[in-house]
């Protein structure tokens, strides 16, 4: 997973760099915000959207190596 992540991804770099645009433009611009029904973050709120990421980044790590050699197959 590591060596995914230091290796130069230009594609992931544009995404990123979208999505937190993205968000920080609904979060910040109060009309955008209303748009979307936006309510505040609380800390419980954040750590459940981290914990999900990271889960389903372990997951897809995880099933890497079965697509891998289903596919060689």
């Amino acid at each position: 997973m590591l060596t995914a992540l230091r290796r130069p991804n230009r594609t992931l770099l544009a995404g990123i760099a979208a999505v937190v645009a993205i968000l920080a433009l609904t979060r910040l611009w109060p009309s955008a915000s209303k748009l979307f029904a936006f309510g505040p973050l609380h800390a419980d709120d954040l750590a459940l959207t981290l914990g999900a990421g990271i889960i389903v980044l372990v997951a897809l790590e995880m099933f890497k190596p079965l697509l891998r050699r289903r596919l060689r197959s």
